[in-house]
């Protein structure tokens, strides 16, 4: 009984280490910057955006599940966002700062 207690937490471990996957490299990011919040979850502040498609691919290529936050700032072209933008992430906050 015990082992399997010991499996059942080591599982759980790798899935919440999995969850609160570190930042991207930062050439995949384009005009974006990532940290770490306090959580140690991903946190985005995209700055000087001209078009979504330039930071497209964060949320639908680079594999996160959950970022903390978004900030779009200082980005008077961006306009508008498709409708699956943000693809199947989760975020708790999306902010948008000088932006058109």
């Amino acid at each position: 009984m015990n082992k399997m207690i010991q499996v059942i937490q080591v599982l759980l471990a790798i899935i919440i280490v999995g969850c609160l996957a570190g930042c991207p490299p930062p050439e995949d990011l384009g005009p974006c910057q990532c940290h770490d919040d306090p959580d140690g979850a991903p946190a985005l502040q995209c700055r000087g955006v001209t078009g979504w498609e330039e930071v497209a691919t964060i949320f639908t290529d680079l594999g996160l599940d959950y970022i903390s936050s978004v900030d779009i700032i200082y980005s008077p072209d961006l306009t508008d966002l498709p409708p699956s933008a943000f693809a199947d992430v989760l975020i708790d906050a999306i902010r948008f700062y000088n932006t058109g």
